[in-house]
């Protein structure tokens, strides 16, 4: 099960540029590319251009350099700003990137020539990370000042503040409902940031928020242990579903739009029905506040998580199917195949892949020497990967068998597909050790890796 965390929040894990290495996995040798920016200095994030040609890398030395992917050469450093640059954007046509820095502003930069546009500057806080919008005429800027901006890229002006404890979009992107300290739910519209409504009733934070799949309905789940339904055009409380005894602190719809479930930090995972408003079960066995909650994508199933364990639900009956449990550390990191047929969870030095129909375990992959992290299933449903120690691996899903392994430098700690993409990003904390690579299983010939660390083993 993937926890999907929605919003704005796209300043990717950290990649350091220092090193990249041509994985050619035929007769030829890997090729070693040194690369010289950033003077050693850490490096805090990257971005892709949207034709995948081009990179750029922001860090502590507190400029941004630009890249060429295919080759690993530096094309142009950017400097404008003073402190670190903690995240950096492109516009989707890859003339333009957005930058975000500890000196508490963005910049606007001209990739082909180096130009700084313009500086955004109503941030009172370090700028952790930033986004453009998919038309590329709005930028959003996220802050430790504990606010969300939206800013007309075009102009610099500041479009609208958000304070945000929780974000969704609609179905269809054109609207954003996002959750506050304060308790109210504030519904905006996506392509203006204009507030098209406040919605008023809880008496706590809000801790969750999802859209229903039609974009009709919102559910809201707060700290004062209940779930509202609100009419997402109107705003009203449709109403107001009442059985937790402490925060609801996930919620999520059928895929239906029929039902809502809900996970609590008393440790209850709750079914409702949203026509009648009335609790249909409660399901009973997690012995941890729950953090996240979703349907299986035909509905059939629930999937529940706490610190220690994943558990499987029949809705209709609320009978567990199946749990996957850890007895002596947490479980590190859950994912869900793309067609939802397959769960793949880590456990100490392992990964399980369980039938999500059935819940018997298909296999145990093993081969990591150290605990294993971060797991991630590729776009194509063919492939995993995972981190553990010094190692990031891929394996066969559907065999088990280990394709590649890649020692790193150092520890890695998490591994992240880019969006819509065949990029992943992997990395943990600390001074030269980041690496991002193209995912291939299908044509494996090339890879190409950026970071600190030596290859390969089959």
């Amino acid at each position: 099960m993937k926890r999907v965390l929605i919003g704005l929040m796209l300043g990717l894990v950290s990649l350091l540029p220092q090193v990249q290495v041509n994985l050619a996995w035929g007769s030829e040798k890997p090729k070693l590319f040194v690369q010289t920016g950033h003077s050693g200095h850490y490096v805090d994030s990257v971005a892709f251009s949207p034709d995948g040609q081009h990179f750029v890398s922001g860090g502590e030395d507190q400029t941004i350099n630009l890249w060429d992917a295919r080759n690993g050469r530096e094309v142009r450093t950017f400097r404008g700003h003073t402190a670190r640059v903690f995240a950096v954007a492109f516009s989707p046509d890859g003339k333009r990137f957005v930058s975000g820095s500890a000196d508490k502003t963005l910049k606007l930069w001209d990739t082909n020539t180096g130009r700084e546009i313009r500086t955004f500057r109503e941030h009172s806080d370090i700028v952790t990370s930033v986004a453009f919008s998919p038309n590329g005429q709005r930028i959003f800027s996220r802050s430790n000042d504990g606010t969300v901006k939206l800013w007309d890229a075009n102009t610099g002006r500041e479009i609208k503040a958000l304070y945000a404890t929780s974000v969704a979009f609609s179905p269809n992107g054109q609207r954003i409902v996002s959750g506050s300290g304060d308790g109210t739910v504030k519904l905006l519209d996506a392509n203006t940031g204009r507030e098209i409504r406040t919605l008023k009733g809880h008496t706590g934070s809000i801790l969750s928020v999802a859209f229903s799949p039609d974009g009709k309905h919102i559910v809201s789940g707060s700290r004062d242990n209940t779930l509202k339904l609100w009419n997402a055009y109107t705003g009203r409380v449709i109403r107001t579903f009442q059985g937790h005894s402490d925060g609801v602190w996930s919620v999520a719809f059928s895929p239906d739009g029929k039902r809502i479930v809900s996970g609590s930090g008393d440790g209850m995972l709750k079914l409702w029905e949203v026509g009648a408003g009335r609790e249909i079960r409660t399901f009973q066995g997690h012995s941890d506040g729950i953090w996240s909650v979703t349907f299986s994508p035909d509905g059939k199933r629930i999937i529940s998580a706490d610190r220690y364990n994943i558990k499987f639900w029949n809705p209709e009956s609320g009978h567990e199917i199946w749990v996957i449990k850890s007895r002596f550390s947490p479980i590190k990191a859950v994912d869900l195949s793309p067609d939802g047929h397959y769960l793949i969870s880590t456990l100490g030095r392992s990964i399980k892949l369980w039938n999500t129909n059935t819940g018997q375990q298909i296999r145990s992959f093993q081969g990591h020497s150290y605990a294993v992290y971060s797991v991630s299933s590729a776009p194509d449903g063919d492939g995993i990967v995972s981190t553990g120690g010094v190692y990031t691996t891929l394996w066969d899903l559907k065999t088990g068998r280990r394709l590649k392994k890649i020692r790193s430098s150092g520890a890695v700690m998490s591994v992240n597909f880019i969006p819509n993409s065949q990029h992943l990003i992997v990395g943990p904390l600390g001074r030269n050790r980041f690496m991002g690579f193209e995912y291939r299983y299908k044509n494996p010939f090339i890879q190409t890796i950026y970071g600190n660390f030596s290859c390969c083993e089959s």
